[in-house]
């Protein structure tokens, strides 16, 4: 079976050129099950250096798949190219229109 994970990577200009910043494959949040999908997606910019993501999953285990309450997190990079969690949430409910 194939499981999918979608990576966030995110970039900085420096010097006229766009550099990677962090492990793309890091950039979600830790967990003690084992993951067959995951979405991470950028929501907005806080200021310079601090990105919040909202962080959507499928767990796997024997009893079969379920969700994970999706997340909302915030990372902050420093000027070495790692970045920290600093914040992490429920996400809110998606409105329906």
């Amino acid at each position: 079976m194939a499981y999918l994970q979608s990576q966030t990577a995110v970039y900085h200009l420096q010097g006229g050129k766009f550099r990677g910043v962090g492990d793309p494959a890091k950039l979600s949040l830790p967990t003690r099950h084992q993951v067959r999908n995951q979405y991470i997606n950028p929501i907005r910019w806080i200021k310079p250096g601090v990105l919040q993501l909202r962080h959507d999953r499928v767990l796997s285990d024997e009893s079969g798949a379920d969700f994970d309450p999706p997340m909302r997190f915030t990372v902050q990079f420093d000027g070495k190219g790692k970045f920290k969690i600093i914040a992490k949430e429920r996400a809110p409910e998606e409105q329906k229109e």
